[in-house]
Formats: C-alpha cells, structure tokens, sequence
C-alpha cells in the first residue's frame, strides 16, 4: 500500500508540475540547462558571416583544445561542453584568462527568408562579461579569416 501512494504521489507531482520543468531541472541538475545563457543572449555579441551553419559550426568546432598525450595543445581556445548542431548551439568553458567552469553559449541562427541567403549569425552570451568578450573576439577573428562579415544595414 505504501508503494502504491509513492507512486501515485510522485506522478501526480510529474502531471501538476510538467514535464517541461522536470526536464529543465533534471538538465540544471546534470549540469547541462542552457536557460541562463538563452536569457544572456539579450546582452550577446553577435555578427553574421557569409557561411552556411554547417561551415560555421565546423570552423568554431576547430577552436577547440586539441589533446596530444595527455596535454593540451595551446592553439585550442576552449572545451566544448554541450555541442548541439539541432539546436545549432555550443557551450564551451576553458576560457583562457577567465574562471575554468564559466560558461559562455554560441548561438548560430540561419538567415531568415528576409536576410542574406547563405549567412549565418553567431550569438557570444555569457554570464561572465570577460568571457564573453574573450570567447567572441578569437571565434570571430578566426570565421573573419574563412568568411567574409556582412555589416548590418545602416
């Protein structure tokens, strides 16, 4: 009988409280929620590239540490933690220069029907204002040699 109200109480708690919130604790929980960088991307810094997402998302996939024996090599600008490419986010951490665990997310968004086709916008958000700033110069200085930047209109 006990078991049956644990179960019934833990399910009518599931119904009440959602799915949606369950998932984004468990998420908070495993470390893996992404809920405070989506509210930082109102302070992002961003730019657009004349590269489709797949481009992009390869070409800031290479910044990251490249391992050899055990060592890091230094060309490498950070850790990915959580690679999404459909959700077509990154969230890194490793930051030179800033906290080791302080995370900093990457938003690529395809152009809409009214922009450039073939460009992609990159999104830097982070909690950390230095990381941001740091994680976003070295990912655009480094598309800024691949791609060519389109300037927003005037």
């Amino acid at each position: 009988m006990q078991k049956k109200l644990s179960c019934l109480f833990i399910l009518v708690t599931i119904f009440c409280v959602g799915c949606t919130q369950i998932t984004e604790t468990a998420k908070v929980i495993w470390g893996s929620s992404t809920a405070d960088l989506e509210k930082a991307r109102k302070e992002a810094m961003s730019k657009t590239f004349k590269c489709n997402l797949e481009e992009c998302f390869e070409a800031v996939s290479s910044l990251e540490y490249k391992a050899k024996n055990k060592e890091l090599v230094a060309e490498g600008v950070f850790d990915i933690f959580i690679k999404d490419r459909k959700k077509a986010l990154m969230v890194v951490m490793g930051i030179k220069g800033s906290e080791s665990m302080t995370e900093v997310g990457i938003f690529f968004t395809p152009p809409s029907l009214n922009d450039i086709s073939g460009s992609t916008r990159i999104e830097i958000s982070s909690l950390s204002h230095l990381a941001k700033e740091k994680c976003a110069g070295a990912i655009f200085t480094a598309l800024a040699t691949k791609f060519s930047e389109i300037k927003p209109a005037p």
